[in-house]
C-alpha cells in the first residue's frame, strides 16, 4: 500500500486502487452522532432554499454544472481510477453527467410550475418540495448515479445529504465541493462512512430515502423507514436478461449481449442472462464467443483495455465462486473461466447454463455472460420469470412475436431488437429490483408532494 499520513483507520476512509491494491487517498468519515446534526442544518437550510424561485435555484444548480464540466479530465480521471473504469468511459460520465444537469435545470422552471384544472371549482395543482432528501449511490457510475436522483431533489426545493459508496470517496468529495461552491450553505452535504452511516443516515428525521443498490441493503433501509412513513425510492438488484429467437438479427443479438454483460455497462442495466432458440444456439454462441475476445482488461490508464478490475478483493471472489460453481455443475466456458489476473476477472461466456446453479439466480457483479437454451419461447418466460429480480429485458426476433413475448415478461423496462433505454425514458423497478420510477419524464414525482388549491 502507498505511504499516505492518514488519521486512525476508524476515522477515514481509504480509498484503494482497485487494478493493484495502493491506496489513492483518504476522507474523514463522518461521525455516526454528528449525522443528526447534519440533518437539522439541512432542515434549517430548506425553508430558504425551497423559498428561492424555481429558476433561481436552476440557475445555481446549472452554474454548478457548469463548472463541473470545466473540471471533468480532473475528475474523470480520478474517477477512473477508483473504479477502475477506462479513462474515456470516465470521462464521458463526467461530461454527460454535466451537460445533461444544464439541459435538466433549463426546464425545471416549467416542470414545477402549479397547473391549473377547471371543474365546478378552479383547482391548482402545487408540486411542494418534501424537505430534507437522504441520498445513497453505489460505486459503479458514481457520478452518473447520483446526478439522476440528486438534481431533481435540488431543483424540486428540498435539501439533500449524499452518502456515496465508501469505494469512491475521493470522486464523490471532489463533486460535492464543486457543487457547494454555487449552492447555499448546508443545501448539499456529504456523509462519508460505511454501513453505520447509512443507518444512522435513514434512522434520522429525512422525509425521503433514495437509494440504488442491493436488495438486501434495501430490505434493510425499507425496514428503517417504515417507523417514519418516509418516502422511498428504491432503485436495487438486477440481473436483466435477453431472449434470442430464431428469427433474431443474430449479429445484433450478440453484439448487445457482448456490449451489455462483459462492457463498463452500469451494473443495473447490464445483460446477465441470455435464453436462446436451441435450433441457432450454436450459431449465436460462435459470435458471442468472437465478440468476447475483442474485450482487452488493464487498468483505468491503458490505452489498450476497454474493460477494468473488479472493485474489491470481495466482490471478485464473489464473481470467481459463481463461475467456479457453474462449471462444477456442468456449464461450458467459451471464453474466459479460469486463468484470471489478480484483481481481475477475464471476460467469461457460460453456456448451458441452468437453474440449479447458483449464477442462474444471483447478481454477478462482474463480467460473466450466462447462456441457455430453449425449445420453446415459454420456457424462456418461465425461466425468467422465475428470477426474483426483473429490472430489464430485452427480445430479439420478429417484432410481432418478440412484442408478445415482451409482454408476458414481468421486467419493469422491456425493448424490442434494441438495448435498454438511457436518458429521458423512465425506469421503473419490479419485484426485488425495487420501486419507484428512474429519471425520466416526470423525474420529479417522488421527490415532491402534490398539494390541490380550490378557488
Amino acid at each position: 500500500m502507498s505511504r499516505l499520513t492518514m488519521p486512525s483507520v476508524d476515522k477515514c476512509l481509504i480509498s484503494l486502487n482497485p487494478a493493484n491494491g495502493n491506496a489513492l487517498g483518504f476522507v474523514e468519515a463522518t461521525a455516526i452522532e454528528e449525522i443528526p446534526h447534519r440533518v437539522q442544518q439541512a432542515s434549517n437550510a430548506q425553508a430558504n432554499w425551497s423559498s428561492l424561485p424555481p429558476v433561481e435555484r436552476a440557475q445555481l444548480v446549472e452554474q454548478a454544472a457548469t463548472a463541473l464540466l470545466a473540471n471533468a479530465p480532473g475528475m474523470a480521471a480520478r474517477l477512473s481510477e477508483e473504479t477502475g473504469k477506462p479513462r474515456q468511459l470516465g470521462l464521458r460520465e463526467v461530461q454527460q453527467a454535466a451537460r445533461g444537469v444544464a439541459a435538466t435545470a433549463k426546464l425545471a422552471p416549467g416542470a414545477l410550475e402549479p397547473r391549473h384544472q377547471y371543474r365546478t371549482d378552479t383547482a391548482t395543482h402545487h408540486r411542494d418540495p418534501l424537505g430534507v432528501c437522504a441520498i445513497i449511490t453505489p460505486w459503479d457510475n458514481p457520478v452518473a448515479l447520483i446526478h439522476g436522483m440528486m438534481i431533481p431533489a435540488l431543483l424540486a426545493g428540498n435539501t439533500v445529504l449524499w452518502k456515496p459508496s465508501p469505494e469512491v470517496p475521493l470522486v464523490c468529495q471532489q463533486m460535492a465541493e464543486i457543487y457547494q461552491r454555487f449552492l447555499p450553505e448546508n443545501v448539499l452535504q456529504i456523509v462519508q462512512g460505511k454501513e453505520s452511516q447509512g443507518r444512522a443516515l435513514v434512522a434520522a428525521n429525512v422525509q425521503l430515502v433514495a437509494f440504488s443498490g442491493s436488495s438486501k441493503t434495501g430490505k434493510h433501509i425499507m425496514a428503517s423507514a417504515a417507523f417514519g412513513l418516509k418516502r422511498l425510492l428504491l432503485a436495487m438488484g438486477g440481473k436483466n436478461i435477453a431472449i434470442v429467437l430464431a428469427d433474431a438479427d443474430l449479429d445484433a443479438a450478440a453484439k448487445y449481449a457482448v456490449d451489455s454483460s462483459l462492457g463498463h455497462y452500469p451494473r443495473c442495466i447490464a445483460t446477465e442472462r441470455v435464453f436462446v432458440d436451441s435450433r441457432v444456439a450454436n450459431e449465436f454462441e460462435y459470435k458471442v464467443a468472437a465478440l468476447s475476445q475483442g474485450c482487452r482488461i488493464g487498468a483505468w490508464d491503458d490505452p489498450n483495455a476497454n474493460l477494468g478490475p473488479i472493485i474489491s478483493v470481495a466482490k471478485r471472489q464473489q464473481v470467481l465462486n459463481l463461475v467456479s460453481n457453474a462449471l462444477d455443475k456442468g456449464a461450458v466456458a467459451l471464453a474466459g473461466g479460469s486463468n484470471h489476473p489478480e484483481f481481475f476477472v477475464r471476460p467469461t461466456v457460460l453456456s448451458l447454463v441452468s437453474n440449479d446453479m447458483n449464477i442462474a439466480h444471483q447478481e454477478i457483479p462482474g463480467p460473466v455472460l450466462c447462456i441457455s437454451h430453449f425449445t420453446y419461447p415459454r420456457e424462456a418466460i418461465a425461466l425468467a420469470n422465475r428470477s426474483c429480480f426483473a429490472q430489464g429485458a430485452v427480445v430479439f426476433g420478429n417484432e410481432t412475436r418478440a412484442t408478445a413475448i415482451g409482454r408476458q415478461l414481468g421486467a419493469g423496462v422491456v425493448a424490442i431488437n434494441r438495448g435498454l433505454p438511457c436518458g429521458e425514458l423512465p425506469w421503473f423497478g419490479a419485484g426485488y429490483s425495487g420501486f419507484g420510477s428512474g429519471p425520466g419524464l416526470d423525474r420529479y414525482q417522488p421527490f415532491t408532494q402534490s398539494r390541490i388549491s380550490l378557488r
